[in-house]
């Protein structure tokens, strides 16, 4: 009968399963205090020991509802073999995800939560370093979870390494270049970009990424080849994501913010109010003409965010001067009428609601 490799603390109780890791093995076990299910990881090699240390001090400030929870460290007396206790994630793997058929939607709300989890790691000037759709999974609520901080490091001005660390296919190709290595966000923003083929083509990746090192002795193309009704502006920024040059990639604030507009499109709603009168604008393509006496001003909402199309006479958004195509802030008021009239004035509020990204 299989058993916990070494005398658990009595709070812990080993549930019966065990998985396969990289370097070893994880055993899921029953937290008695708190009624939970958690997830420790133990090296085959004490000698590996270091790895787990170098995770919990690695990530046990970053909090996200991306990124897998890592709890303690626990140690054997005699065999100073050591446990690393942390969230247990219990659905399926990204690398399963890519092998199923998806909608779109489907699929960019799976490659938003990797994008912000991986967003949540870099605010705290962590890198990940071996982002692939085996260290991602799902909980039993959908919610996507990044795993394994085996080889993360810290990001700051001098951060270099001479040991180019990570997966063959998920690692940027400056990694193949003669040491000492600059880490830089960028090599995390390829791995994503990499994943993304990874889900679009089924795991099979073209082979100029495939390669070791990655070649671009061909273009590596586009992901409108597999994915040709997505939106453009969304292509468009996953392509950048796997740039040989890492200059060249977008942050992944950015790629989360490109991929939040598109699945939040057609979801904001405009009410505006002088008092007594209400309007609502909400409709992709439609706008909104304001009228007071000869003033007056038109407000588009194109789906993403609302703008200003025209402006006549003597009309002010936050007592500021209006623009053409200025995008609107979430919350505003029009004023009609000359800075001379004061108070004669006439105020019309503008509230936005502010959808979120539903899991």
């Amino acid at each position: 009968m299989m058993s916990f490799p070494f005398s658990l603390p009595a709070r812990y109780e080993f549930a019966g399963e065990r998985l396969k890791g990289g370097q070893g093995y994880v055993y899921v076990c029953r937290d008695k205090f708190l009624e939970r299910k958690v997830a420790i990881k133990v090296m085959a090699n004490v000698a590996d020991n270091d790895i787990l240390k170098h995770e919990l001090a690695a990530m046990r400030e970053v909090r996200s509802p991306h990124v897998a929870e890592i709890y303690d460290l626990i140690f054997a007396k005699r065999s100073g073999m050591a446990g690393l206790i942390q969230e247990y994630v219990s659905g399926d793997g990204l690398d399963v995800f890519a092998t199923q058929k998806h909608n779109r939607d489907i699929t960019a709300r799976a490659l938003w939560q990797l994008a912000k989890g991986l967003m949540d790691i870099h605010s705290h000037s962590k890198l990940h370093r071996d982002i692939k759709p085996s260290n991602v999974r799902f909980d039993t609520e959908g919610v996507l979870k990044i795993l394994d901080f085996g080889i993360a490091s810290a990001i700051a001005p001098d951060s270099y390494t001479v040991n180019g660390k990570g997966t063959r296919g998920f690692l940027a190709p400056e990694f193949y270049e003669p040491p000492p290595i600059r880490l830089t966000p960028a090599c995390d923003v390829y791995a994503f970009g990499v994943t993304a083929w990874c889900i679009a083509t089924g795991l099979k990746l073209p082979s100029q990424l495939a390669e070791v090192p990655p070649q671009w002795t061909e273009p590596v193309g586009s992901l409108s080849s597999v994915w040709p009704n997505w939106p453009s502006h969304v292509i468009s920024i996953l392509d950048q994501s796997v740039s040989r040059d890492p200059k060249e990639r977008p942050t992944i604030a950015e790629i989360k913010h490109i991929l939040e507009s598109y699945l939040l499109y057609g979801k904001h709603r405009a009410i505006f109010s002088d008092g007594g009168d209400v309007q609502e604008l909400s409709t992709p393509g439609n706008t909104m003409k304001l009228r007071v006496g000869p003033d007056s001003v038109v407000i588009l909402y194109d789906g993403f965010s609302f703008t200003i199309k025209s402006k006549i006479g003597d009309v002010y958004m936050n007592n500021g001067p209006l623009g053409e195509d200025m995008v609107v802030p979430g919350s505003c008021v029009f004023t009609f009428g000359a800075p001379s009239l004061r108070y004669n004035r006439t105020f019309v509020t503008m509230d936005m609601s502010h959808p979120e990204v539903v899991i």
